[in-house]
């Protein structure tokens, strides 16, 4: 199998060598989208720092991936939902709120899709060439005004405990606020030295995740903690450190 993919990446390093490559270039400012209920509208900047122009297509789902700009549908429009942006410039995408029952005792989520497609290489027109568009996704909270607490403060919250009733054993966290926590890094600690480690996830308001220890939890005792990060509406990582409950 081993021999098999590497034959297979040298084919496609040596047809990259024997072809133009068209790769893409535009990148959002905002690598988080917030908005908040009262708000008519909320403006991104969509940025081209190559030197050629893009063709990039947006739209918002409700967290199923495979679903396309025909067939998603949210409360949202984007408008242009299809723009050029020549190199060197910006393009403004404005999400407009078009109605429809939210929750508004809690955030809801949905993921803002953007889709960059490069122009063709400049050749005679005969050249072979590769041609990648890129798709990034970013997560968009619609967040109600007048929730209580705050989604800087939401982590700090958190409730951690470990659950025996299950082999292995699990860890539990949950969210006691009407905010998506979004969990960068997991770890439980004792003092300086990380006994097991998790894997990042976003923990749903009012809701909790569980985490198998895969080990038995030897070395978690009333000193054990849980230390994580979470990022911020800012894109920022901030380190938390929290009591574990024991049985």
């Amino acid at each position: 199998m081993l021999h098999f993919m590497v034959y297979r990446l040298l084919i496609l390093m040596a047809a990259w060598s024997l072809c133009g490559v068209a790769a893409a270039g535009v990148t959002l400012v905002n690598n988080r989208i917030v908005y908040p209920s009262n708000a008519r509208q909320v403006d991104l900047v969509a940025t081209n720092d190559t030197g050629e122009a893009s063709l990039i297509q947006v739209w918002t789902d409700d967290g199923d991936q495979t679903l396309t700009p025909d067939n998603a549908i949210t409360p949202f429009t984007i408008s242009p939902p299809l723009a050029r942006v020549m190199p060197g410039t910006s393009q403004t995408l404005r999400i407009i709120h078009t109605g429809g029952d939210l929750p508004m005792n809690k955030e809801s989520l949905f993921w803002f899709n953007l889709l960059d497609t490069p122009p063709k290489p400049k050749g005679d027109g005969e050249q072979n060439f590769i041609q990648f568009a890129m798709r990034s996704r970013f997560k968009m909270f619609y967040r109600p005004v007048g929730l209580p607490g705050s989604a800087f403060s939401a982590p700090s919250a958190m409730g951690w405990k470990l659950d025996t009733s299950h082999t292995p054993p699990q860890l539990e966290g949950t969210n006691n606020s009407p905010f998506f926590i979004n969990l960068a890094r997991i770890q439980t600690v004792r003092g300086s030295q990380a006994t097991a480690e998790f894997l990042p996830t976003i923990v749903p308001p009012f809701q909790s995740k569980v985490f198998p220890l895969h080990k038995s939890e030897e070395g978690l005792n009333s000193s054990s903690a849980v230390k994580f990060q979470f990022i911020d509406d800012y894109g920022a990582y901030r380190d938390v450190e929290l009591p574990l409950t024991l049985p």
